[in-house]
């Protein structure tokens, strides 16, 4: 579903940009060609972005969920614990705080 609304943008983009720059005055033209251009870099982006991920295998009734979605692409601590160490616990024990 991701996918299909992501495909039903980007075939829409030409259409957009065409329409935003189709103004009378060079001024105004010159203000829409640089608004129409922030679409297509943040899909630049988004395209790198998912070039760095590898895609989830999920099921089609979980692939609809933001939440997987989070879950799968949330980087690990690689064995860091998010809790306060023990050592920071022994200092603020002795320390009476």
């Amino acid at each position: 579903i991701v996918a299909d609304i992501f495909v039903a943008c980007l075939t829409n983009l030409p259409h957009a940009i065409l329409k935003k720059c189709n103004n009378n005055t060079i001024v105004e033209r010159e203000k829409s060609i640089q608004e129409a251009t922030c679409p297509l870099e943040e899909t630049q982006d988004i395209l790198k972005a998912l070039q760095k991920h590898e895609i989830p295998n999920l099921s089609p009734d979980r692939s609809i969920y933001i939440d997987e979605w989070h879950t799968l692409l949330k980087p690990t601590n690689h064995g860091i614990s998010d809790s306060t160490s023990s050592s920071e616990n022994n200092i603020t024990a002795s320390s009476g705080g």
